[in-house]
């Protein structure tokens, strides 16, 4: 649990700001975890929660109505993605799958925990836009290389 609260303080700018009772709610419904290359990490419809990748790289993509895979982005050492934590995102209708494509090691912090503490605290509820802005931005730039 040490790791994991230097990691936070270090990666969430909200750590500081909310509750020690609540940063251990955190801690506790956090996982850290290996894939191999190839490994399938979170598929649609489910709610695996927040993914921070340490090492390695994921890739994040749709499958389109006729079987074939659209990646939306990549993400590297240091990123972190919500859209695996459908749970927290009201708004967000449709479904996205993730693969290891090399060996990663990520760390993840499950849904009903962060949704719980984001309902609490506004400083996580605005956190959570920056992934997802960030997630758009890529997502934009690789359906523009796709139709152009």
């Amino acid at each position: 649990m040490q790791l994991t609260q230097e990691i936070f303080s270090d990666t969430l700018p909200f750590w500081d700001n909310i509750e020690e009772a609540d940063q251990h709610i955190l801690c506790s419904n956090t996982v850290s975890k290996s894939f191999s290359a190839g490994e399938n990490i979170h598929s649609g419809g489910e709610c695996s929660g927040l993914i921070f990748v340490r090492s390695g790289c994921l890739r994040v993509y749709i499958l389109s109505e006729n079987g074939k895979d659209i990646t939306l982005y990549r993400l590297f050492p240091g990123d972190m993605c919500m859209l695996s934590a459908s749970c927290v995102l009201e708004s967000i209708t449709f479904d996205v799958t993730i693969d290891a494509e090399e060996a990663s090691e990520c760390i993840i912090i499950g849904g009903a925990a962060y949704n719980a503490l984001s309902q609490k605290y506004k400083d996580i509820r605005i956190f959570r836009l920056k992934p997802l802005s960030a997630a758009f931005r890529m997502s934009c730039g690789s359906c523009s290389r796709f139709y152009s």
